[in-house]
C-alpha cells in the first residue's frame, strides 16, 4: 500500500475497506448520512470530508493517518 496518500487515495482507501458493508450501514457506524459516506468515496473535496475519511479509515483498519500530507502508518499494539 502506499505510504503517502492525496484526498483521492484517502476515497479510494475508504471505498475499498467499506468492503461489502452498505453506504448506510457504515453512515450508522460512523453516525453521519449516506450521503456524507458518498462524499467520502467519491473524491469530493473539503475538510470535514477529509476528517471523515480519516476516521473511517483509522477505525476499519490497522493504520492511524498523520498530515497534512496523509501518510498512513502501522498503528502500535496496545498489548
Amino acid at each position: 500500500m502506499e505510504n503517502h496518500l492525496s484526498s483521492q487515495g484517502l476515497a479510494k482507501l475508504v471505498k475499498e475497506l467499506r468492503g461489502d458493508l452498505s453506504q448506510e450501514s457504515l453512515a450508522q457506524r460512523f453516525r453521519v448520512s449516506k450521503q456524507a459516506i458518498s462524499q467520502a468515496e467519491n473524491q469530493e473535496v473539503g475538510t470535514k470530508i477529509n476528517k471523515l475519511r480519516i476516521e473511517i479509515i483509522e477505525n476499519l483498519s490497522s493504520y492511524e493517518v498523520e498530515g497534512p500530507f496523509w501518510s498512513l502508518n502501522l498503528k502500535e499494539s496496545s498489548e
